[in-house]
């Protein structure tokens, strides 16, 4: 990822913040939504 994030930096100038969402397959309640979290990943 580290590496993705780098090379969009070099191409493109004016890049004035980077935020990244972690992504968790478990809600707090213990419910799983496998299909959404791959489409988050």
């Amino acid at each position: 990822m580290t590496e993705e994030i780098y090379n969009i930096l070099s191409e493109y100038n004016k890049v004035e913040k980077i935020i990244i969402e972690e992504v968790r397959p478990e809600t707090e309640n213990g419910i799983r939504n496998l299909k959404t979290y791959r489409a988050l990943m």
